[in-house]
C-alpha cells in the first residue's frame, strides 16, 4: 500500500536532508528587499536578486539556512557589525549588498570549539534585555541570526530521528564557530528566537552551554496579546511546549533563569548566565539596560494592543492542555512557567 502524502514528502524530505549535495554556488547583487513583515523569520527570497557577484563574500554572515534543501545563504555584513543588535536578521537584511548561495555541507566544520553560550527562551520574556545586559557586562552577544530557527524548525519535523540530529548538529556547529571566528576573544553569547527551543539537543551538541529564560504564562500571554494580536496563540503555544520538551531532554537540565530575576537583579543574572563575577565598573551599564524596552528605535518597533480577558482565557486553556508536566519538573519549572526553586 503507498504511503499517504504526506509521509511521502516527509520521507523525501528527510533523504535530501542527510544526502543531498545542496545547489552550485553562486552570488549576486542585492536589487532590493522584499520582506513585508519586518519580524518574519529569514528567507533566501527576502531579497530581489540583481547582477551576479564576482565572489562569495568573504567577511560575511549566514542570513538564512535551507537544511533541507541543503543551501546556506550568506550576506557581506560581517558578524562584528551584528554584534550588540537587538535582531541581527533584521540589521543584515537592512544592511546587505550582496546575497551568496552555497552548499550547506560546505560550510566550514568548526575548527576548535570556542566557548559559548546558547540563550534559549519562550519568546516575550525579557531575552533581548538579557541580551543587551550580557552586552553591557562585557559579552559579544549575538542576538537572533535566523541560521539557527531554520534549524529549529527542521529539528521540529524529526524530533527523535537521531541521524537527522546528527546533520543538523553539524550545521549548527558550522554556524556557531563561523560566528566565534569572526569576533575578538570573550564571553559568547548567541541568544535565539523561541523556535530555536525545538532544537535544543541538536543546537547544544554542538558545544553551546544552555540557559533557558523563562516567565509566568500569564504575563507571558499579555505580552503576545499585545505585541502580536493578529497572530493565534495555538501556533505559539504549541511551539512553546515542544521546545520546553527538546530543552527537557538534554543530557543535563539547562541552566534556568526567570525574567522576574532579570529584572530584580540584572546583574546578578548576567553572572549567573556568564558563570562568573562582573566587574564592578561595568554594574551601572548593566542596569541602565533596564531603562528601554527591546524594539525601541528598530524597524520592528509597533504599537501595542490590548490585551483582553478573552486571549488570556484562550492561552491559559491552551498551555493546560499541551504542557508536558514531566518536561517541566525536569526543568525545573512549575505549571505557571515559573522557577520551582530559588536557584534562578
Amino acid at each position: 500500500m503507498c504511503a499517504p502524502p504526506n509521509a511521502a514528502r516527509q520521507d523525501d524530505d528527510r533523504a535530501r536532508l542527510l544526502g543531498g549535495t545542496g545547489p552550485a554556488p553562486r552570488a549576486w547583487h542585492v536589487a532590493g528587499l522584499r520582506r513585508p513583515d519586518a519580524r518574519a523569520f529569514a528567507r533566501p527570497h527576502d531579497f530581489a536578486r540583481g547582477a551576479a557577484a564576482a565572489a562569495i563574500p568573504r567577511d560575511g554572515s549566514i542570513y538564512a539556512l535551507d537544511p533541507v534543501g541543503g543551501a546556506a545563504w550568506l550576506c557581506d555584513v560581517p558578524y562584528r557589525d551584528l554584534v550588540g543588535a537587538p535582531f541581527a536578521y533584521a540589521r543584515q537584511a537592512e544592511r546587505a549588498r550582496v546575497i551568496a548561495r552555497l552548499p550547506a555541507a560546505a560550510l566550514p566544520a568548526p575548527a576548535g570549539a570556542r566557548p559559548a553560550i546558547g540563550l534559549f527562551s519562550i519568546g516575550r520574556c525579557g531575552s533581548t534585555l538579557l541580551s543587551r545586559i550580557l552586552g553591557a557586562a562585557g559579552a559579544q552577544v549575538l542576538s537572533e541570526l535566523d541560521a539557527f530557527t531554520a534549524i529549529g524548525q527542521a529539528a521540529r519535523r524529526w524530533p527523535s530521528d537521531p541521524a537527522v540530529q546528527a546533520r543538523l548538529t553539524r550545521l549548527a556547529g558550522a554556524a556557531i564557530g563561523a560566528a566565534g571566528a569572526a569576533l575578538p576573544p570573550g564571553d559568547l553569547v548567541l541568544k535565539f528566537r523561541s523556535q530555536a527551543m525545538q532544537a535544543a539537543q541538536a543546537i547544544t551538541a554542538a558545544g553551546l552551554r544552555p540557559v533557558l529564560l523563562v516567565r509566568g504564562i500569564a504575563d507571558w500571554a499579555v505580552s503576545n496579546a499585545r505585541h502580536f494580536p493578529a497572530d493565534p496563540p495555538e501556533g505559539r503555544v504549541d511551539a512553546m511546549a515542544r521546545g520546553l520538551q527538546d530543552m527537557a531532554a538534554l543530557p543535563r537540565p539547562p541552566c534556568l533563569l526567570a525574567y522576574e530575576r532579570v529584572l530584580a537583579d540584572p546583574v546578578g543574572a548576567a553572572e549567573t548566565c556568564l558563570g562568573r563575577a562582573v566587574p564592578a565598573a561595568r554594574h551601572d551599564a548593566i542596569r541602565a539596560c533596564l531603562g528601554r524596552h527591546s524594539q525601541s528605535g528598530t524597524a520592528l518597533e509597533r504599537p501595542r494592543a490590548d490585551a483582553s480577558h478573552r486571549d488570556l482565557a484562550r492561552a491559559a486553556d491552551l498551555w493546560s492542555r499541551l504542557a508536558d508536566p514531566g518536561a517541566l519538573r525536569r526543568l525545573g519549572i512549575g505549571p505557571d512557567l515559573l522557577p520551582l526553586t530559588p536557584r534562578a
